[in-house]
């Protein structure tokens, strides 16, 4: 059976679609700290290779996330949205490496992130306090 023109043509903006996805998806790498000293990625729109993107861009914003559903490290849910296709996903707040600072890669559950103080205990990079207005898209635990 051939293929009409247009089933042609859709299957090549299918593809576009798909390279331009793949494009637009900034990838860095930062070195982590965790016992494995795996390296992990951060995507997102992203600004820097601490992790701040267009959405959050401040000296403070190098904190990324890990979304429940694709296991991914974004910098913020807002780009995760733009760039999948499904809504980002909270993580249980006791889930191991669900949280990862931006400037030394170490890795920590939502629960140990909240208990830091406001900077990582491995390399003293302070985090923004107003990402706990997000604490219910990032985890899926209650306010306290």
């Amino acid at each position: 059976m051939e293929k009409s023109a247009e089933d042609t043509v859709v299957a090549i903006m299918d593809k576009v679609e798909v390279k331009y996805r793949q494009y637009k998806i900034q990838q860095v790498y930062v070195e982590t700290c965790n016992e494995a000293s795996n390296q992990s990625i951060i995507y997102g729109n992203l600004t820097d290779s601490q992790g701040r993107c267009t959405h959050y861009h401040s000296p403070l914003d190098v904190i990324a996330n890990k979304c429940s559903v694709c296991r991914k490290f974004y910098s913020c849910y807002k780009c995760h949205n733009e760039n999948e296709s499904h809504s980002f996903g909270s993580i249980p707040p006791e889930e191991a490496s669900s949280v990862m600072c931006g400037v030394c890669g170490l890795q920590f559950s939502y629960s140990e992130y909240e208990q830091m103080g406001g900077a990582c205990k491995n390399c003293g990079a302070d985090f923004n306090p107003k990402c706990s207005l997000h604490k219910c898209i990032y985890s899926d635990q209650k306010d306290k």
